[in-house]
């Protein structure tokens, strides 16, 4: 009994036909990256800007668009709000506050936020993230 094979022993694969193809793709992906570096730029996350952290848990589920009204009437910059775990955990990131002592700036930042979200809400941890990555 012959053994069943999926790929015949004499199959033979040009490759090198279509290298001209794989090297043309990849320097036109290699081109479009430059340009979109140069033109789009990069958008840093918290790590590298700096900004505060703020995971709180409703005692509800959280109104994303309720709590962001509050945020944003502060003037803090834009605050992105994430929902995580549970319908009541909330991930709060405030971007870094200006101002002549940067930590203290941070600080009020987030004495305004618990203010304006008032009582109900636990503060499960506050981080505040420097622009320096260790």
């Amino acid at each position: 009994m012959k053994p069943l094979r999926l790929i015949p022993d004499d199959t033979k694969i040009h490759f090198m036909r279509v290298s001209r193809f794989g090297f043309m793709g990849s320097g036109l992906l290699c081109v479009a990256s430059i340009l979109l570096f140069i033109f789009v730029g990069l958008h840093y996350g918290i790590d590298f800007k700096g900004g505060v952290v703020l995971t709180i848990r409703t005692e509800q589920p959280a109104n994303l668009d309720v709590l962001r009204t509050k945020i944003d009437s502060l003037g803090l910059g834009s605050a992105e709000l994430q929902e995580f775990g549970s319908p009541n955990d909330v991930l709060i990131r405030l971007p870094r506050q200006s101002g002549d002592d940067p930590e203290k700036a941070q600080q009020d930042a987030v004495a305004k936020v618990k203010e304006a979200l008032g009582p109900g809400i636990d503060y499960r941890s506050v981080e505040a993230v420097g622009r320096c990555v260790g």
